[in-house]
């Protein structure tokens, strides 16, 4: 199917805000039976020499995917920002959001949206 072309009923088959039932850190699996795509958005924020990185890990196509440490600050002065991860899982396959926070580093969950397609 061609990019941009919505199929019958529509794209996605739910969308749902999960922020409130998720854990930094937890893995969970996707049991929809359909193809799921996480929207993670998370805060890293370090101090002077400290560390707060983000990153996750998954299942896709049978193979474990990670990206570890792919958001944040490995050392450096006082910084901050907000990240956007994208994880994609298939069905029956797992997922988390990692973290790597070393003194004076800190990672804290902003919005976690499930998207079923």
């Amino acid at each position: 199917m061609p990019f941009g072309i919505v199929p019958e009923g529509g794209m996605f088959s739910s969308v749902a805000d999960v922020t409130a039932s998720r854990v930094l850190g937890t893995t969970y699996t996707n049991g929809s039976g359909r193809r799921r795509w996480c929207f993670v958005s998370v805060v890293c924020t370090a101090a002077v020499g400290g560390q707060a990185q983000a990153g996750w890990a998954s299942v896709v196509n049978g193979q474990a995917v990670t990206m570890p440490a792919i958001a944040g600050f490995a050392l450096g002065l006082v910084v901050g920002g907000r990240f956007l991860l994208v994880i994609p899982v298939d069905p029956g396959g797992t997922y988390s959001v990692t973290t790597s926070i070393g003194a004076g580093g800190a990672v804290s969950l902003q919005q976690w949206l499930e998207v079923d397609s």
